[in-house]
């Protein structure tokens, strides 16, 4: 058997590198290889809670334009309250965050906004200037399903809003 140097093999790898692409560079220096998790589908067709299920068995990171409203303007913000440089704001501010996670070399999940074609190119095109995977993941989900999860999900909210379960924990009385 040929004993070949290290420039030898690593000539011969990279050669490859030109059919096969980026990810066996990657895999040659054992890098960490950052994928950018797209996932698209109407509203309430379950993107959320696919996106929460493969980062928790995976240990992806996640970001989510719900995530970074609630932190630039409060959990009692509503959208229809929002001006439209509010929205720009949070999607530049979502971009970012998902921008620092494939530039330090994780898997990042976006599932929180990616209803139109236009909003994928946007992160696709952040994703592919880092030189990472994308995959894109569509949920088809069925209206009917869709619209019957948005109408018990408002009852949930009249529901949470009228009980205000946490002021009758405290004025319970114990037998």
């Amino acid at each position: 058997m040929p004993v070949f140097s290290l420039t030898e093999k690593l000539f011969s790898y990279l050669s490859l590198t030109r059919f096969a692409g980026w990810h066996l560079v990657c895999a040659w220096y054992n890098l960490p290889m950052s994928k950018l998790v797209i996932i698209c589908g109407i509203s309430f067709a379950g993107k959320s809670t696919l996106g929460e299920a493969i980062a928790q068995r995976f240990g992806y990171a996640q970001v989510d334009v719900d995530d970074v409203k609630f932190h630039l303007y409060g959990p009692e913000c509503k959208d229809e309250e929002l001006r439209r440089a509010d929205w720009v704001r949070m999607y530049h501010e979502t971009d970012q965050l998902m921008e620092s996670y494939l530039q330090s070399g994780k898997t990042v999940i976006d599932a929180s906004r990616n209803f139109t074609k236009e909003e994928r190119q946007v992160a696709r095109h952040i994703a592919t200037q880092l030189k990472a995977e994308v995959v894109t993941i569509c949920v088809d989900t069925p209206e009917g399903i869709a619209r019957q999860r948005l109408l018990e999900n408002r009852q949930i909210q009249i529901l949470k809003k009228s009980f205000k379960y946490g002021n009758h924990l405290q004025q319970m009385k114990i037998p």
